[in-house]
């Protein structure tokens, strides 16, 4: 969802007066959460009672677009374009199923692209062919920012967020690299909170009891995170999702990444300053120590702080 939101912006740039809704998961909701750009959210949820009311009530919201961005075939794609009785339907057809009335170009022909490029091009029979940036547009929870600056306003300079947790096992670092990381960083009198999945609240516990000056940050939910890494002047990260959101607010990134050139191209980071460390092969980051990092990262902080 986070490289979804572009799209958002491009559209009211171009169109001011659009009425947008918005087709998603419950998980991604929260980041599209009292956007302003946005009408109405459906959450999409997999049960057919509940698929059947969903669709009885977007077809009587009578579209004028129906827009999936998507450049490869999905059979849920394929399925809500079908009920959808939008006069227009923008999306990838195959040979074998033609749902959308205006095609748009495949995951071979985007190889070289980044997600939010390959997204914006679901735009292009709408005239939009042009943009300043690709950046994640995500709107700020005010009261939530300032609930983390009352909170914390012992620890409000030199925020830096390291983020622990990934959605692949491949994307996990070793703890005690870790470990070896955040006291190595520290002498650059760093205020640094980590942040990590609820189910890794053990591995944040005994990266915590070795690195006495770490906050934890025990969030929520992702709004939380949001907001925090608005304010952080560093981010380090193995996920993609955190690398995103902080390229949303153009805040430095150290970012771990499996050697994987076209997940790269297609998910790198999009912050202005940011280093990648990656694994001499593979896509398993459990093989970077380091020690074959600090002096990189070291540098890059001394750069930017």
């Amino acid at each position: 969802m986070v490289l979804v939101t572009p799209m958002f912006a491009h559209l009211k740039k171009k169109y001011p007066q659009c009425i947008i809704h918005v087709l998603c998961t419950e998980n991604n909701h929260p980041i599209i959460y009292n956007d302003p750009r946005i009408d109405k959210v459906f959450n999409y949820k997999n049960k057919i009672c509940y698929l059947i009311k969903l669709f009885i009530h977007m077809r009587s919201e009578n579209y004028d677009y129906w827009i999936d961005s998507k450049d490869h075939y999905s059979l849920t794609g394929y399925v809500l374009a079908t009920f959808s009785n939008a006069k227009q339907k923008i999306g990838f057809n195959n040979k074998n199923n033609k749902p959308f009335t205006i095609s748009i170009s495949s995951e071979k022909e985007n190889h070289e692209l980044h997600l939010v490029e390959r997204n914006i091009k679901a735009l292009y029979s709408l005239g939009i062919n042009h943009y300043d940036s690709l950046r994640p547009a995500i709107c700020l929870d005010i009261s939530i920012i300032e609930s983390i600056k009352s909170k914390y306003k012992n620890y409000f300079s030199k925020i830096v967020v390291v983020n622990i947790s990934a959605g692949n096992k491949s994307r996990y670092w070793n703890n005690h690299d870790w470990i070896k990381l955040i006291r190595s960083i520290t002498k650059h009198q760093l205020n640094i909170f980590m942040i990590f999945n609820p189910s890794d609240k053990f591995l944040a516990q005994d990266i915590f009891n070795a690195c006495v000056d770490v906050i934890l940050f025990n969030s929520e939910n992702i709004r939380d995170v949001i907001a925090l890494i608005s304010l952080a002047k560093l981010v380090i990260s193995p996920d993609t999702s955190i690398i995103h959101i902080a390229s949303a607010f153009n805040i430095p990134i150290i970012a771990f990444y499996p050697n994987i050139e076209w997940n790269y191209k297609k998910f790198h980071p999009l912050s202005d300053k940011y280093i990648t460390m990656q694994p001499e092969r593979g896509e398993c980051i459990k093989s970077i120590t380091a020690e074959s990092t600090l002096e990189r990262i070291n540098s890059f902080i001394e750069s930017i702080i």
